[in-house]
């Protein structure tokens, strides 16, 4: 469910960089249940190198999955090729609403705050997403875009195209965010 709210979120897009249609070397980071590597690539059971660097590292839904992010970053930074890219797609764990409506009394607001309290504690990063850019260019990437988008909660999104959004991300919410920490 997550790998199809980033593609709805994405605009169908498995991937935002601009590679070729024809990379040679992919490593996929936090695959999760595969889906995104079996759209991605044609052939997965060719042998994987790690002593070659890659054109192309996707990292997605790391949250709560990663102690040292910086690390991880100056990690794909030594293992892309030149001209290679590197593409990161994560959360901001702390919920917001456009129209100020999670107020901290709501249950929504509590629950939230207990969650990014349980990553704090496991020590792992809740909010990578607005951090991202820093740690990467820290790393000495260059030509560093950072796209935004939202991801409803709600019932009633007002962007036609991310109706039945609260549906997907409500339950990747609960299963992958909740119960891993819980």
């Amino acid at each position: 469910m997550a790998h199809h709210i980033f593609v709805v979120a994405t605009g169908g897009k498995l991937h935002l960089a601009p590679i070729s249609n024809n990379p040679q070397r992919i490593l996929d980071i936090g695959t999760g249940t595969g889906i995104w590597a079996m759209e991605m690539v044609d052939d997965v059971e060719k042998r994987w190198m790690y002593n070659e660097p890659f054109d192309y590292i996707h990292c997605r839904s790391m949250s709560k999955s990663i102690g040292d992010w910086p690390n991880l970053i100056r990690q794909c930074y030594k293992f892309t090729k030149p001209h290679g890219y590197v593409e990161f797609q994560d959360i901001d764990l702390q919920y917001h609403s456009h129209d100020n409506s999670l107020l901290p009394t709501h249950s929504l607001h509590r629950w939230n705050a207990d969650l990014i309290k349980a990553a704090n504690i496991a020590g792992r990063e809740p909010s990578p997403g607005p951090k991202l850019e820093g740690w990467i260019r820290a790393a000495g990437f260059q030509n560093v875009v950072h796209e935004m988008f939202v991801l409803p909660l709600g019932p009633w999104p007002k962007e036609p195209k991310l109706v039945g959004y609260p549906m997907y991300f409500g339950r990747v919410a609960l299963d992958g965010d909740v119960l891993t920490e819980f």
